[in-house]
């Protein structure tokens, strides 16, 4: 095979051949690895694993729940990129009758802290009240209606909800649920786009020092996940991509300019 087929052959590889970056699974969460967060109401309520699980004490009031305990800069072992998309996900596998704030489940800058400010929360709301995001959210929105609410049947036996986040905004996504609201009643998926909510640093910042969380508001439920997890997708710089293919379209011009100027015998 010659040098200039060889050539060729790369550049077709790279011109319809550049592999897709995949997830990295940074957060499983679990016992040792989560905190528990409450808001006191009635006590502080108590959380296990195998599987993770948290139950809420004493009061209609009470929000429970867990965070992560590192952030996912942490995680990471470095820095977040403005390239990378991250994903929060959990899946719920049962929960009890909840109360008006539902499930909240998104970005906390603390692990620790219940609700606090510059979070990105979004409340899966209950009794026929529209979901949307918790106050004091970093983007300023707002407690924002989504437009749906999410019956809460089909909340208890089971759902799946993920927030997926780049550099300039994000989506909520639940499935497995049955919606409420006009134009959203009986759909089993639901989704919340903010694709232009992020402005400056404020993903990088947020989400580098962010922890995963979930709380649920209820009196003496149990809320059980089979999954509580991070992952992180780096995506390629396209100037990388673009130097790969200057590089070798270079390689050829050269190689095809030194074979048209060579002496004949």
């Amino acid at each position: 095979m010659t040098k200039a087929i060889i050539l060729i052959i790369t550049a077709l590889c790279l011109f319809g051949a550049v592999p897709e970056a995949e997830a990295s699974l940074i957060f499983q969460g679990g016992d040792a690895n989560t905190n528990l967060i409450s808001n006191g109401v009635g006590g502080n309520g108590s959380k296990s694993g195998g599987p993770l699980s948290f139950t809420n004490f004493g009061d209609n009031n009470n929000n429970t729940g867990i965070a992560s305990i590192d952030s996912i800069d942490t995680l990471l072992g470095t820095a977040l990129a403005a390239t990378d998309v991250v994903t929060l996900n959990a899946t719920i596998t049962s929960t009890g009758n909840l109360r008006a704030n539902g499930i909240e489940f998104g970005l906390s800058p603390s692990g620790t802290d219940f609700r606090p400010v510059n979070n990105l929360l979004f409340r899966t709301d209950v009794d026929g009240d529209p979901s949307g995001m918790a106050l004091n959210n970093f983007p300023g929105l707002g407690s924002t209606d989504a437009g749906f609410g999410v019956d809460e049947a089909s909340l208890r036996d089971g759902f799946n909800i993920a927030l997926v986040a780049d550099v300039n905004g994000f989506t909520v996504t639940i499935t497995d649920v049955i919606g409420t609201q006009a134009g959203f009643v009986g759909d089993t998926t639901l989704i919340y786009n903010q694709s232009t909510a992020f402005t400056g640093n404020e993903f990088l910042d947020n989400f580098g020092g962010g922890h995963i969380y979930l709380t649920a508001q209820g009196n003496n439920i149990t809320t059980t996940l089979s999954d509580f997890s991070i992952d992180v997708t780096p995506v390629p710089e396209p100037s990388t991509v673009g130097l790969m293919l200057l590089l070798t379209g270079s390689g050829l011009l050269l190689y095809h300019r030194r074979r048209s100027i060579a002496p004949s015998t």
